[in-house]
């Protein structure tokens, strides 16, 4: 066994950047057009059948305005309140942090951990309701949270990971 064994260096798997990310924010700048487009017409068709209308300026604001805030709140709470799955990982053995990278349909955040956070990695098989395998890799933190690391890490990556966070093959 080699527990205690530490390993200098650096170990990335998935995305891990937030520049690898714009794609999302393309998509959803994208839809931006379209929306304000759908905000906009009932206001067009208001002031085109009825253009006594525009005297009332002041209540067509608040119609465009207000759901563009109240849509704006919506997404910003879940942007903060649901910080999505986690989409990359990297170990760095001479700061002794890993670096989890965190993605929803709105937002990309990366957090920092320091190594004596983390219990171990580990490999984990579960069955669905067909009886088939699925493995994934955890991450167990000493607090009892567990973190679903992202698809595709193999059981080598795994023993890896653990040694260079000083954990061993466990």
């Amino acid at each position: 066994m080699t527990h205690g064994i530490a390993a200098t260096g650096q170990m990335t798997l998935g995305i891990t950047s937030i520049g690898q990310e714009e794609s999302r924010f393309a998509r959803i700048l994208s839809s931006a057009g379209p929306l304000t487009l759908g905000l906009l017409l009932p206001v067009l068709a208001i002031v085109l059948i009825e253009p006594a209308s525009l005297r009332h300026a002041r209540f067509i604001t608040i119609f465009v305005l207000l759901p563009l805030f109240v849509m704006a709140l919506c997404a910003y709470f879940f942007a903060v309140l649901s910080p999505g799955e986690i989409v990359g990982v990297t170990l760095d053995a001479d700061r002794r942090r890993l670096e989890l990278v965190q993605a929803n349909i709105l937002s990309t955040r990366q957090t920092e951990l320091p190594f004596a956070s983390a219990d171990r990695f580990r490999l984990m098989r579960h069955y669905d309701d067909d009886g088939y395998a699925t493995d994934s890799v955890t991450l167990e933190l000493r607090d009892g949270r567990v973190l679903r690391m992202p698809a595709g890490i193999t059981p080598d990556q795994v023993r890896a990971m653990n040694l260079l966070i000083g954990l061993g093959e466990r």
